[in-house]
């Protein structure tokens, strides 16, 4: 109830400051019309575009197989489909400052951890998950308000497009999205899953932003792909968090740091002599889960038009010790775009990462077996080269180790991997 007291009082808030917004506020607009591979459509996607609708379409795969590691040697392949619109409602409606995203996706495959047995801690396909069903990932408006110095977001929202957001080039977890999911993905929901929730971002001069979020937490989202329905919700998740964005040498960089708190009861993770035990009994509960997170991403070398030269990246999240499996997880990267003057848009990259466990505990079999003296981390490396076969669409091999796997010590694997991105 006081889940749904909360978003409604954030949508009276969006028709309030409507009323009052002024006339030449803007939202953000873009230029030209979403591209693909498919064209303009003889002229038809300039046209919506123009009108106010900008059509979006895209899809993406990924492939692996297991040179070593696992129970046994496999192969699998994940995919997903999206497609999306997005609506100027000053263009359609007259509605000054005001934009609306929905977006459709359908995920498909298989996941090669588990057709391996691989035991990882992270996927090695990062598109896999979250079932193979049609979700409604995108129903929100975000208003404009102040010559665009403040923005109102509010409908069915993913929490990692918003904080502690981060590409998925990638294609191990470890290196994709907004890290918060990757760890505590049993309320904080990363795309494709949406829920009820609200963000209210604050630009702060040129160069960066302060925001604060508020989402329904509402487990059953998990299963449905599509639902408006405001019962069943257990607490709220508030995220609180920001952004700089500064050009050093004229080259771009953005550094993010942030908070989040959920509200909701969750039971305790307790240990008993060295095992890890999820305990079930009332007065073991705990009502409130929170973390922290740092994105830092900087390019250090070439220019910001053309996007080549070298970038760096670092991100760590810090969990809930009492109620996270495992609680801390680091990574760090290098980029190399444009390396060969012939393939000025080709990517080359590499990515190194830290999964946490808590003190003995294992994901990937029995939980409360115990694991190798010291052995509470597992260790992943990702090298990639992405190349980009014609505009609009790339192809992304990769060769990815992960020492320790579930953190078991000397348990090793060996992956190798595609993946395919295009617009449509």
């Amino acid at each position: 109830m006081a889940s749904r007291t909360l978003i409604f009082a954030a949508l009276a808030t969006a028709v309030l400051l409507q009323a009052t917004a002024a006339k030449d506020t803007e939202a953000w607009a873009k230029a030209t019309p979403s591209a693909g591979i498919t064209g303009d459509w003889g002229g038809l996607r300039t046209q919506l575009f123009d009108s106010g609708i900008d059509l979006q379409a895209g899809y993406s795969w990924e492939g692996a197989t297991n040179l070593d590691g696992g129970k046994k040697r496999a192969a699998a392949g994940a995919g997903q489909l999206a497609l999306g619109t997005s609506l100027d409602l000053k263009q359609l409606l007259a509605w000054p400052g005001a934009d609306f995203q929905i977006t459709l996706t359908k995920r498909h495959g298989a996941d090669l951890g588990a057709a391996a047995k691989l035991g990882a801690l992270q996927q090695v396909q990062e598109v896999y998950g979250r079932g193979d069903i049609w979700r409604l990932t995108d129903f929100w408006l975000d208003q404009g308000f102040l010559h665009g110095i403040v923005n109102l977001k509010l409908g069915r929202v993913t929490v990692g497009e918003d904080f502690a957001s981060f590409a998925c080039d990638f294609q191990n977890l470890t290196f994709c999205g907004s890290m918060p999911g990757n760890l505590v993905g049993d309320y904080w929901y990363n795309w494709p899953v949406s829920q009820w929730g609200t963000v209210l971002r604050v630009r702060m001069g040129t160069d960066g932003y302060a925001q604060m979020g508020l989402y329904q937490n509402n487990s059953s989202n998990l299963a449905k792909g599509f639902s408006f329905d405001f019962s069943g919700g257990n607490g709220v998740l508030l995220t609180g968090g920001g952004a700089w964005t500064p050009h050093w040498n004229e080259l771009p960089g953005s550094y993010k740091l942030g908070f989040w708190y959920d509200s909701a009861s969750t039971r305790d993770i307790l240990e008993n002599n060295g095992e890890s035990l999820r305990h079930s009994e009332a007065f073991l509960a705990d009502t409130g889960r929170y973390g922290l997170y740092v994105n830092l991403q900087q390019q250090v070398t070439g220019d910001e038009k053309s996007g080549q030269g070298l970038s760096l990246f670092l991100n760590f999240i810090d969990a809930d010790k009492l109620t996270s499996d495992f609680d801390k997880q680091f990574s760090t990267g290098v980029m190399y775009t444009g390396l060969f003057p012939a393939r000025p848009k080709d990517v080359l990259a590499f990515a190194f990462g830290i999964n946490h466990l808590k003190s003995h505990t294992v994901l990937s079999g029995d939980p409360t077996q115990l694991l190798s003296p010291g052995a509470h981390d597992e260790y992943v490396v990702e090298l990639d080269y992405q190349v980009e076969v014609m505009a609009h669409l790339t192809l992304r091999p990769n060769l990815q180790r992960i020492f320790d796997v579930g953190g078991f010590s000397g348990a090793d694997a060996t992956i190798i991997g595609l993946k395919a991105v295009t617009a449509l």
